[in-house]
């Protein structure tokens, strides 16, 4: 866009200057405004020197104005049905197209193919949905494209891990060199990965932030173009450059989970892509999972785009309730660890009781075991003694029945 701004400009020198910067108004459109060099000397000047130049009197406007319509690619040049009677810059920010044509006389519209540049409106073969793996390298293509041309990437998930980040290297370096960012919101417990939040942990010593310190921007991109990281490394890093922001949510009373699996990609155009589906922010999803996810596109429609808008407005929201999503800090980090250790433990097998107690030498002993999780016991071996062989029968989760044979000494 900005090159597109930078020829109309040249294109209106040397009679008309620019006013300030663009305008952003409602549907994508851009607003410039800009107003005859000579204008400020009075009309009388303006007017001698239009008869100058042989134009007839009044034709020589002292104000254009210019909309650049990023949605349709077009550009339109305007001067005021009456002189000096513009909108004011509110009604240009807050007003449709057609309510701010009462004031303005269209002079010309022209295609402007420029407008796409680097935006998502470039990407090829697009589709509303996508069956995974089935489909699953045009759907990574796109992401890969649009991830390439973003500038946020707003994506809510119930679990993540680290490992999905290898898949996009390449449109993460473009994301990186733009200063753009992704904000992660997931469930507390929606880590797959221990490996990855000990490492978040791990960020909040000074002492270890110190070697990340040490590693240079291009450095990293470096690693990025030859894969010489893993997963955990990436995300690391990208925490550091504060291009990954991550928030959990933690479902008050705690019963449920944040089951979301929506992502909003943006680029420097306004242009929105929303991705909704079963898919969460990891490499199975991304890689080998059965998944269904729909995308809208915020041109193509003001169905689309409100959709879109409104799902902003969700996701925005819900990132900054304090009550709802937290920071990762390391109280938080090691609740999350404390909670993956505990229900670990609560899905081990615990064996109660054990009938009879006791075994008989050179017999066959029929062993009934008790407890919880038991169905889980696929093997049960006394280590380094050969002189016990051990059968499982029949199991449940709270029984299991085995053989043991001991042999005579």
């Amino acid at each position: 866009m900005e090159a597109v701004i930078q020829d109309l400009i040249r294109k209106q020198r040397p009679y008309y200057l620019p006013q300030g910067n663009p305008i952003k108004g409602l549907g994508n459109q851009y607003w410039h405004i800009f107003k005859h060099k000579d204008a400020d000397k009075g009309p009388g000047f303006l007017n001698s020197l239009v008869s100058m130049f042989g134009f007839k009197k009044g034709k020589q406007p002292v104000y254009k104005v210019i909309r650049l319509d990023m949605v349709n690619a077009k550009v339109y040049i305007y001067t005021p049905r009456q002189e000096h009677d513009l909108p004011s810059l509110t009604l240009f920010r807050t007003a449709k197209p057609e309510v701010l044509e009462q004031f303005l006389w269209q002079e010309s519209s022209t295609k402007e193919t420029g407008l796409l540049v680097g935006s998502f409106r470039e990407i090829k073969g697009r589709k509303r949905k996508y069956s995974l793996p089935d489909q699953l390298d045009i759907y990574n293509k796109l992401i890969t494209q649009a991830l390439g041309r973003s500038v946020l990437y707003r994506r809510s998930t119930a679990y993540f891990d680290s490992g999905v980040l290898k898949l996009y290297e390449e449109p993460l370096q473009d994301i990186v060199q733009a200063e753009g960012q992704i904000r992660l919101l997931m469930d507390w417990q929606g880590f797959t990965k221990r490996a990855d939040v000990e490492q978040l942990e791990k960020l909040h010593d000074p002492n270890y932030r110190a070697e990340f310190a040490q590693r240079s921007l291009q450095e990293f991109l470096q690693d990025l173009s030859e894969s010489d990281l893993s997963g955990t490394e990436i995300m690391a890093e990208l925490i550091r450059l504060e291009c990954l922001q991550i928030r959990l949510i933690k479902m008050q009373g705690g019963k449920g989970i944040y089951h979301k699996k929506t992502g909003i990609l943006s680029d420097r155009q306004d242009n929105h892509i929303l991705h909704e589906g079963s898919d969460n922010f990891t490499r199975a999803a991304h890689s080998k999972n059965a998944e269904g996810v729909t995308f809208l596109y915020s041109w193509e429609g003001q169905m689309d785009a409100d959709a879109i808008a409104e799902s902003i407005q969700q996701f925005d929201d819900e990132w900054l309730e304090s009550d709802l999503a937290f920071d990762l800090t390391q109280e938080v980090l090691q609740q999350v660890l404390a909670e993956r250790q505990r229900r670990t433990y609560r899905t081990l097998p615990v064996i109660t009781s054990v009938t009879p107690e006791e075994l008989i030498a050179g017999d066959t002993t029929e062993v009934l075991l008790e407890g919880h999780n038991l169905g889980q016991i696929s093997k049960i071996a006394v280590a380094d003694d050969d002189y016990v062989k051990i059968a499982i029968g029949h199991k449940s989760p709270t029984q299991l029945t085995t053989s043991f044979k001991v042999k005579a000494e």
